[in-house]
């Protein structure tokens, strides 16, 4: 009960820190970061397209949540999933599913991707420190979010699509074939999670530059 509260505590605070107009700007750190995960994100997804669940849109809603937190818990997976899915559904696979179950699935793998950012807030740490135990912990806490996201978009899944005539399979049949798929996703996140987690934890180890128009007086007029 105890955890379960601090968790909550720490959700809360997560994506209810505001995000001001001064951090979008490239001189800061944060938003630099964000834009990192995004391009790993949306480069990621594109080049691996036919892998199947073989992917970093996951890893980089994971890093966003736990090291960046408050509105970036949205805004990269958001982010990555609407500027990719522009290219694959629109150029790539016109009219291949109705557009109604298209955007109804769609608000599964979408949130599904929040709601792994969200548990990544309810765990971040405020000082960062670059050391093999915070990757080994990351990829260990990776796992069970991927059985949880791909859990989650089977249900929305077999609700939008195989659950509708013609195809009318059960909930369990949906699942039963997610198992592979599932197992291919885990390899995966054991991939991916140590190597950009690294990458991403090295530059936010480096100093960050002063943003000089930040800090410096205004002229008088």
């Amino acid at each position: 009960m105890a955890f379960r509260s601090i968790s909550a505590l720490n959700l809360r605070r997560g994506i209810g820190e505001s995000l001001s107009l001064h951090e979008l700007r490239l001189g800061n750190k944060k938003f630099r970061a964000a834009l990192l995960l995004i391009l790993i994100g949306i480069v990621g997804r594109l080049l691996l397209l036919n892998l199947a669940n073989i992917e970093t849109v996951l890893v980089a809603s994971l890093l966003a949540g736990t090291y960046l937190g408050g509105m970036y818990v949205v805004i990269v997976p958001i982010s990555i999933m609407l500027s990719t899915d522009a290219i694959i559904y629109v150029a790539r696979y016109p009219g291949f599913y109705p557009l109604g179950d298209i955007a109804a699935l769609a608000l599964f793998i979408y949130s599904g991707y929040v709601m792994i950012s969200m548990i990544g807030s309810a765990t971040r740490r405020r000082h960062l420190a670059f050391r093999l135990k915070s990757i080994a912990v990351l990829t260990s806490i990776s796992i069970p979010l991927t059985i949880f996201y791909d859990i989650w978009t089977a249900a929305g899944m077999w609700l939008t699509i195989t659950g509708k005539p013609p195809i009318s399979q059960s909930i369990w049949q949906t699942l039963g074939m997610q198992v592979p798929f599932t197992l291919l996703h885990i390899l995966s996140s054991l991939i991916f999670v140590p190597i950009f987690g690294t990458i991403f934890l090295y530059y936010l180890s480096q100093p960050a530059e002063v943003d000089v128009a930040a800090i410096a007086p205004a002229e008088d007029t």
